[in-house]
């Protein structure tokens, strides 16, 4: 039996407080309502750690409200802390 954490490391996103959530920005800010179905987007200005961004490609999990898995095609973004980021 192998441990998930053995073979793959799960980064959680960041959490924003409600005025670092902008109308226009350098970065989307990838919620979970995104994910699904939500076009109004929030965006960003805050330079973080290289692991708080997705880009094309990254298995990104939602575990909040909504759940399941999706491959990220919209470009670098910022996601948000629930939707983990799946990296081998």
């Amino acid at each position: 039996m192998v441990k998930l954490g053995d073979v793959v490391r799960i980064i959680n996103g960041k959490a924003y407080k409600q005025e670092e959530l902008l109308s226009q920005g350098k970065y989307p800010v990838l919620r979970v309502g995104n994910f699904f179905s939500n076009s109004n987007w929030y965006y960003s200005d805050l330079e973080l750690e290289d692991d708080k961004y997705c880009n094309n490609g990254d298995l990104l999990y939602a575990w909040s409200a909504s759940f399941g898995p999706k491959i990220w095609d919209g470009g670098k973004a910022i996601y948000h802390y629930h939707i983990w980021k799946i990296e081998t």
